[in-house]
């Protein structure tokens, strides 16, 4: 920030804080000279009182002829009862005669609020008048009770009799319920009884309590002309009112729209204040009037209060306070959390409305100050709220000022003057939000057109940038090329010895299978031939008998069967990897299968001395063994897994074949008492061509394939197999196929 700049916020600063100290000062010193004025006022009237013991004020001349309207401020003598035990009959006695003193001011102040006011002032009719034709108007709203004793022989008013004389007893203010007034307004008013005697003067008492300072506006008008006054006042305060229902409506919507926590406090604001103000010219005593002693009194203090600490709020989310001036804004803190202590004390009325009113002005000029520094920082919106502040700030000094009594009085500006700055200030407030809106409004418009901008710095600097870039590429292209295409050579070089490894491990897994398939056909397949070469050779010989070739030709069939059999293991094989292996699915039962696969290698197990059990668990009352697969490959299946347990079982021991259901397969279980699988064999269990560490028992010929020829077909047909084996316990081979449903 510019020198000058921190300068002048200096300079405004030490001002605005300066001038926030004197308001300070002043208001305590208008709080300390507030008794003094009161008491001074009294002894300085008291010394003409006692050289005037007498009423010496000429009664008053009420005649409908002659006016309507009659001003009895300087008519009145007035009595401060500071005891507060005045009676009635003491004061027709005489016993405060030397009290009383003579008004010398069209609005007397009574300042001393710990005082009740006794007001006396003499009539005289010129003509008789009949209840209600005039009203006794005390103007000045605030006033807790006004107690009116008038002489008068009318039965049908509520009357006392002092020292035989009868008094119509009437009454009202704030603190009188609204069905107990004499008369329905809102300010203290009551209407004088029927006067039938002409030209006898007599004298009316009032008795006046209230809370804060008031001065006594003491009107006696024509009924119509109270009529006509009270119809002005409404449409006055409708006018008032209607602005700030207006304002406080309008920003209410706006509001809901855009959800600034700015409104809110204003919104609260408005309504607090719009309630103080109603409660300053009475409307809320007569609307909503409640049993509780010093009602009004204790209301407006509250609220006055309320109103501080929500003006302060408002103020500084609209200003920003803790941005333009944390130290005014600490200030404003401060003296917020002193009203919100104060409250219980204006609830007790502890605390009074004068005591409010001074300090009031110190938040007052504090958000002043606050607004000037920001609109000395910019905020421009910020100017509808100072003027708004200075406007009010000055109506309230001079109300302040009246009713302590230093400057003159007068009804108009300082009752009606208040809500005029009120509304004013509200339509100010709501000028003020609008522009703040219209700022934001502006101030995104500028933010989106400063991205713009930025957007096209930043594409302008980037094609610079890439300008750039293609110079220097231009300059090195061709060895970028050069380095492309190493690195393309090297890429394709890389995929290519990729190629060939993949290659080679195919082409020896392929060498591998072919030295296998090269073993079996060389080794499972010579030695049958040659077998069965040396019985053909035998028989073309001729010198065998008929036993030998009947016995040489069931070899010679053994032979081929067993050659017959290798073959279609290596034809399934290829034809289950090729996928050319077509299964026709069908629904059939298992067991039959099973028994017939047992039958038919019975006679293989006997020569072991093996004893096949068949547990057939799965054809029972409550299940079967019908399966969804085909029935050729199934059997296939079967006769391996039989197979193998036959030619793998040590002799003397047993084979058990079970079969199980459910819901959802059909199991078979063919477990044999043999040596058990390793770990290492069981992961080459189902391989092609695998060579297990176990040996047929019997001399039989293995090829490896018969185990991965069950996997492929059973996997083929929607199930599943594995084994179960511990090494030395012999090992058990599941298969389960779905069940047919």
């Amino acid at each position: 920030m510019p020198r000058q700049k921190q300068r002048t916020l200096s300079m405004v600063s030490f001002s605005m804080v300066s001038f926030s100290m004197l308001t300070i000062g002043g208001a305590v010193l208008l709080a300390l000279l507030f008794p003094c004025t009161a008491i001074g006022f009294q002894r300085s009237n008291l010394s003409d009182a006692s050289f005037n013991s007498s009423f010496d004020a000429p009664p008053v001349e009420v005649s409908a002829a002659r006016q309507t309207t009659y001003y009895l401020g300087t008519s009145v003598e007035i009595f401060a009862d500071t005891s507060r035990k005045a009676v009635l009959s003491d004061i027709v006695r005489g016993v405060y005669q030397g009290k009383f003193v003579r008004s010398q001011e069209l609005y007397p102040n009574c300042l001393n609020t710990n005082a009740v006011y006794w007001v006396r002032v003499r009539l005289r009719h010129r003509e008789p008048s009949v209840r209600g034709q005039w009203v006794l108007d005390v103007a000045y709203p605030g006033i807790d009770s006004v107690q009116a004793f008038i002489p008068s022989g009318d039965t049908l008013l509520n009357s006392v009799v002092v020292l035989g004389t009868r008094y119509a007893f009437l009454q009202s203010g704030a603190s009188i319920v609204p069905a107990m007034r004499s008369l329905r307004a809102s300010r203290a008013a009551v209407p004088l009884p029927e006067h039938a005697l002409v030209g006898d003067a007599y004298t009316v008492y009032l008795r006046i309590v209230a809370q804060n300072p008031v001065h006594l506006h003491l009107i006696i008008h024509s009924r119509e002309n109270f009529a006509l006054q009270d119809q002005r006042e409404y449409f006055f305060f409708g006018l008032i009112y209607g602005v700030m229902i207006f304002a406080f409506g309008y920003n209410l919507v706006i509001y809901f729209i855009t959800r600034n926590p700015t409104l809110l406090y204003y919104l609260v604001y408005v309504a607090v204040t719009g309630v103080l103000v109603s409660g300053l010219n009475g409307f809320v005593a007569d609307y909503l009037w409640l049993n509780i002693p010093d009602f009004s009194g204790r209301f407006l203090a509250t609220m006055s209060v309320l109103a501080g600490i929500v003006g302060i709020l408002f103020g500084q989310n609209f200003l920003q306070g803790a941005v333009v001036s944390p130290k005014l804004n600490r200030a404003l803190n401060i003296v917020m959390l002193l009203q919100a202590l104060a409250l219980p004390f204006t609830a007790l009325n502890i605390l009074t409305l004068q005591h409010v009113g001074a300090s009031s002005m110190v938040n007052l000029w504090l958000l002043v100050a606050l607004s000037v520094l920001a609109t000395r920082q910019g905020q421009t919106t910020a100017r509808f709220y100072m003027t708004g502040w200075i406007f009010y700030g000055v109506i309230i000094f001079w109300v302040l000022l009246s009713v302590f009594g230093v400057t003159p009085y007068h009804n108009f500006w300082t009752v009606k003057l208040i809500s005029i700055g009120t509304a004013s200030e509200m339509v100010l407030f709501s000028f003020a939000l609008a522009s703040r809106l219209r700022a934001l409004e502006r101030s995104v418009e500028d933010e989106r057109r400063q991205r713009e901008i930025g957007e096209l710095e930043f594409r302008y600097k980037l094609e610079r940038a890439e300008q750039a870039s293609e110079i220097e590429h231009l300059r090195n292209v061709e060895l970028a090329e050069l380095n492309a295409e190493i690195e393309t050579q090297h890429a394709i070089l890389r995929r290519r010895t990729a190629d060939l490894e993949e290659a080679n491990t195919f082409l020896k897994k392929l060498n591998e299978e072919k030295n296998e398939l090269m073993n079996i056909v060389s080794h499972d397949l010579k030695n049958p031939i040659s077998v069965f070469r040396g019985f053909a050779e035998m028989l073309q010989a001729g010198d065998t008998g008929a036993a030998q070739v009947r016995q040489i030709t069931n070899q010679m069939i053994a032979t081929a069967d067993r050659m017959l059999g290798l073959v279609k293991n290596l034809l399934d094989m290829n034809r289950l990897e090729a996928g050319a292996m077509q299964l026709n699915t069908v629904r059939f039962a298992l067991h039959p299968i099973v028994e017939s696969t047992l039958a038919q290698y019975q006679a293989s197990a006997a020569a072991k001395r093996l004893t096949l059990h068949f547990d057939n668990a799965a054809v029972s009352p409550f299940a079967d063994d019908m399966v969804l697969a085909d029935e050729q490959a199934t059997m296939q299946v079967v006769d391996n897994l039989i197979s193998n347990a036959v030619k793998y079982s040590p002799h003397g021991k047993n084979i058990f074949v079970r079969l199980q259901s459910s819901s959802e397969a059909v199991r078979l279980e063919v477990q044999d008492e043999g040596e058990g699988i390793s770990d290492e064999d069981r992961k080459k269990l189902f391989g092609k061509f695998a060579r297990l560490s176990a040996r047929p028992t019997g001399g039989e010929h293995s090829t490896g394939l018969g185990l991965s020829i069950v996997k492929k077909m059973v996997e083929a047909m929607n199930g599943k197999v594995w084994c179960e084996s511990e090494l030395g316990k012999g090992a058990t081979f599941i298969v389960e196929l779905p069940t047919a449903p």
